[in-house]
Protein backbone atom coordinates (compact mmCIF):
# COMPACT_ATOMS: atom_id res chain seq x y z
CA UNK A 1 0.00 0.00 0.00
CA UNK A 2 1.80 3.51 -0.76
CA UNK A 3 2.34 6.29 1.58
CA UNK A 4 -0.95 8.14 -0.60
CA UNK A 5 -3.27 5.68 -0.17
CA UNK A 6 -2.68 5.39 3.76
CA UNK A 7 -3.40 9.40 4.24
CA UNK A 8 -7.29 10.51 4.92
CA UNK A 9 -9.13 13.67 2.92
CA UNK A 10 -9.04 16.28 4.93
CA UNK A 11 -12.42 17.70 3.05
CA UNK A 12 -14.00 14.68 4.36
CA UNK A 13 -12.77 14.85 7.76
CA UNK A 14 -14.14 18.59 8.33
CA UNK A 15 -17.62 17.87 6.41
CA UNK A 16 -18.03 14.80 9.23
CA UNK A 17 -17.36 16.74 11.37
CA UNK A 18 -19.42 19.64 10.72
CA UNK A 19 -22.51 17.24 10.24
CA UNK A 20 -22.01 15.65 14.05
CA UNK A 21 -22.04 18.69 15.28
CA UNK A 22 -25.33 19.93 12.99
CA UNK A 23 -26.86 16.70 14.00
CA UNK A 24 -26.08 17.52 18.15
CA UNK A 25 -27.36 21.01 17.35
CA UNK A 26 -30.77 19.34 16.56
CA UNK A 27 -31.02 17.35 18.93
CA UNK A 28 -30.14 19.59 21.15
CA UNK A 29 -33.01 22.30 19.76
CA UNK A 30 -35.70 19.18 19.75
CA UNK A 31 -34.86 18.24 23.48
CA UNK A 32 -35.37 22.03 24.08
CA UNK A 33 -38.44 22.15 22.26
CA UNK A 34 -39.71 19.43 23.85
CA UNK A 35 -38.97 20.74 27.52
CA UNK A 36 -40.64 23.63 26.38
CA UNK A 37 -43.48 22.24 25.32
CA UNK A 38 -43.98 19.85 28.39
CA UNK A 39 -42.99 22.90 30.72
CA UNK A 40 -45.81 24.95 29.25
CA UNK A 41 -48.21 22.09 29.35
CA UNK A 42 -47.68 21.62 32.53
CA UNK A 43 -48.33 25.41 33.87
CA UNK A 44 -51.33 25.58 31.79
CA UNK A 45 -52.47 22.22 33.70
CA UNK A 46 -52.29 23.98 36.98
CA UNK A 47 -55.58 25.49 38.32
CA UNK A 48 -53.19 28.31 40.01
CA UNK A 49 -52.02 31.50 38.31
CA UNK A 50 -48.42 31.14 37.73
CA UNK A 51 -46.17 33.69 36.53
CA UNK A 52 -42.73 34.74 36.43
CA UNK A 53 -40.95 37.88 36.65
CA UNK A 54 -36.73 38.70 35.33
CA UNK A 55 -35.05 40.71 38.01
CA UNK A 56 -36.22 43.77 36.77
CA UNK A 57 -40.02 43.08 37.50
CA UNK A 58 -40.86 41.68 33.64
CA UNK A 59 -43.27 38.77 33.05
CA UNK A 60 -41.56 36.18 31.36
CA UNK A 61 -44.21 33.40 31.88
CA UNK A 62 -47.69 33.59 31.67
CA UNK A 63 -49.67 30.65 32.28
CA UNK A 64 -53.34 29.96 31.18
CA UNK A 65 -55.10 30.25 34.80
CA UNK A 66 -53.08 33.67 35.31
CA UNK A 67 -54.91 34.75 31.91
CA UNK A 68 -58.48 33.45 33.45
CA UNK A 69 -57.88 35.26 36.66
CA UNK A 70 -56.53 38.82 35.91
CA UNK A 71 -57.94 39.06 32.98
CA UNK A 72 -55.10 39.75 31.14
CA UNK A 73 -54.04 38.01 27.25
CA UNK A 74 -51.15 36.47 27.50
CA UNK A 75 -49.29 38.86 24.60
CA UNK A 76 -50.42 42.14 26.86
CA UNK A 77 -48.36 40.40 29.84
CA UNK A 78 -45.41 39.13 28.40
CA UNK A 79 -42.57 41.65 28.46
CA UNK A 80 -44.52 43.84 30.18
CA UNK A 81 -43.53 45.13 34.26
CA UNK A 82 -45.85 43.15 36.27
CA UNK A 83 -47.46 46.33 38.34
CA UNK A 84 -48.99 46.96 35.19
CA UNK A 85 -50.85 43.63 34.60
CA UNK A 86 -51.61 42.58 38.49
CA UNK A 87 -52.62 45.02 41.14
CA UNK A 88 -52.48 43.12 44.65
CA UNK A 89 -54.32 44.50 47.85
CA UNK A 90 -53.87 43.64 51.23
CA UNK A 91 -56.81 42.83 53.81
CA UNK A 92 -57.10 46.61 54.39
CA UNK A 93 -57.91 47.17 50.73
CA UNK A 94 -54.18 49.03 50.19
CA UNK A 95 -51.90 47.85 47.13
CA UNK A 96 -49.25 45.72 48.53
CA UNK A 97 -46.60 44.44 46.54
CA UNK A 98 -44.19 43.97 49.47
CA UNK A 99 -44.46 39.96 48.81
CA UNK A 100 -43.14 40.26 45.11
CA UNK A 101 -40.14 42.36 46.60
CA UNK A 102 -39.83 40.12 49.48
CA UNK A 103 -39.20 37.24 46.52
CA UNK A 104 -37.04 39.59 43.80
CA UNK A 105 -34.93 39.85 47.23
CA UNK A 106 -33.95 36.45 47.63
CA UNK A 107 -36.80 35.18 50.35
CA UNK A 108 -39.31 32.76 49.85
CA UNK A 109 -42.56 34.27 51.19
CA UNK A 110 -45.44 31.36 52.29
CA UNK A 111 -49.19 31.38 51.32
CA UNK A 112 -51.45 34.84 52.31
CA UNK A 113 -55.14 34.81 52.21
CA UNK A 114 -57.14 37.47 52.60
CA UNK A 115 -56.04 39.23 49.93
CA UNK A 116 -57.73 40.27 46.61
CA UNK A 117 -56.42 40.90 42.86
CA UNK A 118 -57.85 43.98 40.55
CA UNK A 119 -58.92 42.61 37.30
CA UNK A 120 -58.09 44.54 33.98
CA UNK A 121 -61.55 45.18 33.78
CA UNK A 122 -61.63 46.60 37.51
CA UNK A 123 -63.39 44.04 39.61
CA UNK A 124 -62.17 42.64 42.63
CA UNK A 125 -61.08 38.74 43.15
CA UNK A 126 -60.28 37.42 46.59
CA UNK A 127 -57.39 35.83 46.20
CA UNK A 128 -54.25 33.49 48.07
CA UNK A 129 -50.50 34.42 46.86
CA UNK A 130 -46.93 33.83 47.52
CA UNK A 131 -43.68 33.93 45.81
CA UNK A 132 -40.98 32.48 45.36
CA UNK A 133 -37.19 33.55 44.25
CA UNK A 134 -35.29 32.28 40.82
CA UNK A 135 -31.58 31.49 42.57
CA UNK A 136 -28.73 30.74 40.15
CA UNK A 137 -25.81 28.68 40.58
CA UNK A 138 -23.83 31.54 42.05
CA UNK A 139 -26.38 31.94 44.59
CA UNK A 140 -27.96 35.12 42.73
CA UNK A 141 -31.46 36.27 42.65
CA UNK A 142 -32.10 36.39 38.67
CA UNK A 143 -36.33 36.66 39.38
CA UNK A 144 -38.89 35.21 40.82
CA UNK A 145 -42.01 33.32 40.15
CA UNK A 146 -45.30 34.54 41.60
CA UNK A 147 -48.54 31.63 42.60
CA UNK A 148 -51.84 33.03 43.39
CA UNK A 149 -55.34 31.12 43.51
CA UNK A 150 -58.84 32.64 42.77
CA UNK A 151 -60.38 31.81 46.22
CA UNK A 152 -63.97 33.00 45.31
CA UNK A 153 -65.72 29.40 45.54
CA UNK A 154 -64.00 29.01 49.07
CA UNK A 155 -65.45 31.90 50.18
CA UNK A 156 -68.68 31.73 48.97
CA UNK A 157 -68.97 28.31 50.79
CA UNK A 158 -67.60 29.73 54.11
CA UNK A 159 -70.25 32.83 53.56
CA UNK A 160 -72.93 29.94 53.23
CA UNK A 161 -71.55 28.28 56.71
CA UNK A 162 -71.49 31.33 58.24
CA UNK A 163 -74.97 32.11 57.82
CA UNK A 164 -76.35 28.26 58.55
CA UNK A 165 -74.23 28.86 61.54
CA UNK A 166 -76.46 31.86 62.57
CA UNK A 167 -79.76 30.57 61.39
CA UNK A 168 -78.90 27.80 63.69
CA UNK A 169 -78.03 29.13 67.01
CA UNK A 170 -80.99 31.45 66.65
CA UNK A 171 -83.53 28.99 66.00
CA UNK A 172 -81.70 26.58 68.47
CA UNK A 173 -81.93 28.86 71.01
CA UNK A 174 -84.97 29.28 72.09
CA UNK A 175 -85.81 25.86 72.92
CA UNK A 176 -82.68 25.21 74.91
CA UNK A 177 -83.64 28.06 76.82
CA UNK A 178 -87.62 26.88 77.35
CA UNK A 179 -85.89 23.62 78.32
CA UNK A 180 -83.36 25.34 81.13
CA UNK A 181 -86.26 27.22 82.40
CA UNK A 182 -89.00 24.49 82.96
CA UNK A 183 -85.66 22.34 84.61
CA UNK A 184 -85.39 25.34 87.14
CA UNK A 185 -88.72 25.64 87.66
CA UNK A 186 -89.27 22.20 88.70
CA UNK A 187 -86.13 22.31 91.01
CA UNK A 188 -87.53 24.57 92.71
CA UNK A 189 -90.81 23.00 93.36
CA UNK A 190 -92.84 25.27 91.42
CA UNK A 191 -94.61 22.02 89.89
CA UNK A 192 -94.88 20.51 93.31
CA UNK A 193 -92.13 18.45 95.25
CA UNK A 194 -89.13 16.58 93.84
CA UNK A 195 -88.81 13.17 94.38
CA UNK A 196 -85.21 13.15 96.04
CA UNK A 197 -83.94 10.68 93.42
CA UNK A 198 -84.40 13.04 90.73
CA UNK A 199 -82.68 15.93 92.71
CA UNK A 200 -79.12 14.73 90.96
CA UNK A 201 -79.64 14.11 87.74
CA UNK A 202 -82.02 17.07 87.32
CA UNK A 203 -78.86 19.28 88.40
CA UNK A 204 -77.22 17.64 86.11
CA UNK A 205 -79.48 18.25 83.08
CA UNK A 206 -79.73 21.68 84.10
CA UNK A 207 -75.93 22.00 84.11
CA UNK A 208 -75.62 20.20 80.57
CA UNK A 209 -78.27 22.80 78.88
CA UNK A 210 -76.86 25.82 80.42
CA UNK A 211 -73.72 24.28 79.03
CA UNK A 212 -75.63 23.95 75.13
CA UNK A 213 -76.72 27.10 75.65
CA UNK A 214 -73.63 28.80 75.75
CA UNK A 215 -72.32 26.65 73.02
CA UNK A 216 -75.10 28.11 71.24
CA UNK A 217 -74.13 31.77 72.31
CA UNK A 218 -70.71 30.79 71.15
CA UNK A 219 -71.77 30.14 67.79
CA UNK A 220 -73.50 33.50 67.47
CA UNK A 221 -70.68 35.17 68.34
CA UNK A 222 -69.09 33.40 65.99
CA UNK A 223 -71.37 34.14 63.05
CA UNK A 224 -71.34 38.28 64.39
CA UNK A 225 -67.49 38.07 64.70
CA UNK A 226 -67.63 36.48 60.54
CA UNK A 227 -70.21 38.92 59.96
CA UNK A 228 -68.07 41.69 60.87
CA UNK A 229 -71.53 42.56 63.55
CA UNK A 230 -69.70 41.92 66.88
CA UNK A 231 -70.92 45.03 69.52
CA UNK A 232 -68.50 45.63 72.84
CA UNK A 233 -69.76 47.85 75.61
CA UNK A 234 -66.64 49.16 77.07
CA UNK A 235 -66.32 50.16 80.32
CA UNK A 236 -63.96 50.62 83.80
CA UNK A 237 -63.94 47.75 86.25
CA UNK A 238 -61.70 45.32 88.36
CA UNK A 239 -60.10 43.05 86.44
CA UNK A 240 -59.98 40.89 89.90
CA UNK A 241 -63.90 41.21 90.31
CA UNK A 242 -64.28 39.64 86.93
CA UNK A 243 -61.74 37.04 87.53
CA UNK A 244 -62.87 36.25 91.25
CA UNK A 245 -66.42 35.69 89.66
CA UNK A 246 -65.43 33.41 86.59
CA UNK A 247 -63.66 30.97 89.28
CA UNK A 248 -66.44 30.72 91.97
CA UNK A 249 -68.36 30.23 88.62
CA UNK A 250 -66.57 27.19 87.51
CA UNK A 251 -65.15 25.71 91.10
CA UNK A 252 -67.90 23.24 91.23
CA UNK A 253 -66.72 21.83 87.99
CA UNK A 254 -62.75 21.90 89.39
CA UNK A 255 -64.26 20.16 93.00
CA UNK A 256 -65.71 17.51 91.01
CA UNK A 257 -62.40 16.81 89.57
CA UNK A 258 -60.26 17.76 92.38
CA UNK A 259 -58.61 20.56 90.50
CA UNK A 260 -58.20 24.03 92.39
CA UNK A 261 -58.59 27.16 90.64
CA UNK A 262 -55.70 30.16 91.78
CA UNK A 263 -55.33 33.58 91.11
CA UNK A 264 -52.16 34.94 90.97
CA UNK A 265 -51.09 38.99 90.59
CA UNK A 266 -48.11 40.50 90.34
CA UNK A 267 -48.98 43.97 91.31
CA UNK A 268 -51.74 44.54 92.92
CA UNK A 269 -55.46 45.30 91.78
CA UNK A 270 -55.80 46.76 88.27
CA UNK A 271 -58.62 48.81 86.38
CA UNK A 272 -59.18 48.20 83.36
CA UNK A 273 -61.63 49.41 79.92
CA UNK A 274 -62.89 46.67 77.96
CA UNK A 275 -66.02 44.69 77.92
CA UNK A 276 -66.48 42.94 81.24
CA UNK A 277 -69.05 40.49 79.45
CA UNK A 278 -66.56 39.54 76.42
CA UNK A 279 -63.76 39.55 79.17
CA UNK A 280 -65.32 36.92 81.46
CA UNK A 281 -66.32 34.83 78.44
CA UNK A 282 -62.24 34.13 77.05
CA UNK A 283 -62.08 33.99 80.53
CA UNK A 284 -64.39 31.14 81.21
CA UNK A 285 -63.36 29.47 78.23
CA UNK A 286 -59.83 29.13 78.60
CA UNK A 287 -60.19 28.05 82.38
CA UNK A 288 -63.29 25.87 81.68
CA UNK A 289 -60.70 23.89 78.82
CA UNK A 290 -57.69 23.56 81.49
CA UNK A 291 -59.73 21.88 83.74
CA UNK A 292 -60.99 19.38 81.13
CA UNK A 293 -57.83 18.68 80.07
CA UNK A 294 -56.14 18.85 83.60
CA UNK A 295 -57.02 15.69 85.84
CA UNK A 296 -55.06 16.40 88.96
CA UNK A 297 -53.13 19.45 90.42
CA UNK A 298 -54.10 23.29 89.66
CA UNK A 299 -55.00 25.76 87.20
CA UNK A 300 -53.96 29.14 87.93
CA UNK A 301 -54.78 32.49 86.46
CA UNK A 302 -52.00 34.96 86.83
CA UNK A 303 -52.54 39.01 86.24
CA UNK A 304 -50.04 41.49 85.68
CA UNK A 305 -49.08 44.72 84.73
CA UNK A 306 -47.34 45.60 81.28
CA UNK A 307 -46.57 49.10 81.36
CA UNK A 308 -50.16 50.06 80.31
CA UNK A 309 -51.94 47.06 79.45
CA UNK A 310 -52.79 44.18 81.75
CA UNK A 311 -51.69 40.80 80.89
CA UNK A 312 -53.59 37.74 82.12
CA UNK A 313 -52.17 34.14 81.51
CA UNK A 314 -54.28 31.05 82.59
CA UNK A 315 -51.94 28.05 82.80
CA UNK A 316 -52.66 23.90 84.23
CA UNK A 317 -50.75 21.36 85.29
CA UNK A 318 -52.47 19.03 83.09
CA UNK A 319 -51.42 17.24 79.46
CA UNK A 320 -50.52 20.46 77.81
CA UNK A 321 -49.76 21.75 74.05
CA UNK A 322 -47.36 19.63 71.92
CA UNK A 323 -45.16 22.49 70.23
CA UNK A 324 -46.29 21.67 66.84
CA UNK A 325 -49.85 21.30 67.40
CA UNK A 326 -49.72 24.75 68.81
CA UNK A 327 -49.94 26.41 65.62
CA UNK A 328 -53.32 24.59 65.39
CA UNK A 329 -54.74 26.93 68.12
CA UNK A 330 -56.20 29.49 66.80
CA UNK A 331 -57.70 27.95 63.29
CA UNK A 332 -61.04 27.93 62.51
CA UNK A 333 -63.11 24.39 63.34
CA UNK A 334 -59.64 22.73 64.34
CA UNK A 335 -59.20 20.33 66.95
CA UNK A 336 -55.60 18.25 67.79
CA UNK A 337 -57.12 14.87 68.42
CA UNK A 338 -60.14 13.24 68.96
CA UNK A 339 -58.73 11.30 71.79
Amino acid sequence: MTKNNMQLNPTSKATANSSSWITMLKEAEEKLFTEKTQTEAILDGISDGVLAIDISGKITVFNHAAVSISGASVSNALHKPYQEVLAFHNANGIRDDSFVAGALSGKRVETTHNTTLRRIDGTVVPVARSATPFINAKGETEGAVIVFRDMTNEKQVEHMKDEFLSVASHELRTPMGAVRANIAMILSGDYGPVNQGLIEPLTDMKASTIRLVELVSDLLDVARIEADRMLFALGDFAIEEVLRSVAANLAPLGKEKGVRILIAKDNGDATVQADPDKIAQVLTSLIRNSLKFTSKGSVTVTVSLQKDMVEIAVSDTGIGIAKEDQKKLFGKFKQITSA
